[in-house]
């Protein structure tokens, strides 16, 4: 059995399952504005992926956000690997997110400025 812990910033909450004294994983959500609640990001240690650790911390998530007032909740997804069994593939979580309930609305493009020379 796992457990969870829920630590809360002026920012939002960091909600962590736990098995024993190790942190096994992690979700980050932030502070509402004007009314939308958002989660940044979860996290699951490898070895214990597809055990229901994500399902539970995106429930608790929710949970603490509607809690607060949310009324619609954005998720944010770094979906950039689609190569089967490489660390950042989100096949898996993409599939919880929509059993949950999430719908995509958009893609995010992400860009790198690391010219420093200048």
């Amino acid at each position: 059995m796992h457990s969870s812990k829920v630590d809360e910033s002026v920012h939002g909450w960091r909600i962590s399952a736990q098995e024993g004294n190790k942190e096994i994983g992690f979700v980050s959500a932030g502070s509402l504005f004007q009314g939308i609640g958002v989660i940044w990001l979860i996290e699951v240690e490898r070895e214990y992926r597809g055990q229901g650790v994500g399902r539970k911390l995106l429930a608790t998530a929710i949970k603490q956000l509607r809690s607060h007032g949310a009324g619609e909740i954005i998720l944010y997804v770094d979906d950039d690997d689609t190569v089967p069994g490489s660390e950042r593939n989100r096949t898996a979580a993409n599939r919880l997110y929509d059993t949950v309930g999430f719908k995509e609305i958009d893609r995010l493009f992400s860009y790198d400025f690391n010219d420093f020379k200048r």
